[in-house]
C-alpha cells in the first residue's frame, strides 16, 4: 500500500473501487496469485455471500489489475520499484520486506479475512 493509504483501502471490498489499481501475480502461474484469489473469494463467503457473489467479486477485482507478473517477485518489482498500482496483493513477508526497503513510501494493510500460510 502506498504510504498514508491515499485511497483509504482497509479491506477486500475497497479493492473493487473504480479508481483503485491492484498489482498481483497471475494466479495461473503463481502460488501467491492463487492464494490471493482464494483469500478474496473467502472474504465474500465468510461474510455470508454466495458463490455467484464471490465470482462477481473476483471479476471486479481483476478488472482493477492492469499488470500481472508471473510471480510474486516480478509483481513486487512492478509495485515497489516501478511504483505501479495503488496496492499489491502479496505474501506478508514480501510486504514487510518491501516496506523496510521503501524508505517510508509503503505500509502494510491487513484485511479482516485472509489465509494463513506456513511452511510444512
Amino acid at each position: 500500500m502506498r504510504k498514508s493509504n491515499p485511497k483509504h483501502i482497509k479491506d477486500w471490498a475497497d479493492l473493487i473501487g473504480p479508481d483503485v489499481t491492484i498489482i498481483t501475480p497471475d494466479p495461473k502461474s503463481s502460488g501467491n496469485g492463487k492464494l490471493s484469489v482464494l483469500a478474496a473469494w473467502g472474504s465474500v463467503i465468510y461474510r455470508g455471500g454466495s458463490e455467484d457473489q464471490a465470482r462477481d467479486f473476483i471479476t471486479k477485482l481483476f478488472q482493477n489489475v492492469p499488470i500481472m507478473g508471473q510471480g510474486a517477485r516480478e509483481s513486487a518489482t512492478t509495485f515497489a520499484m516501478a511504483k505501479e498500482g495503488d496496492v499489491q496483493l502479496t505474501w506478508e513477508n514480501e510486504a514487510c520486506r518491501e516496506v523496510a526497503e521503501s524508505k517510508g513510501e509503503l505500509e502494510v494493510v491487513y484485511p479482516q479475512v485472509s489465509i494463513l500460510t506456513e511452511p510444512s
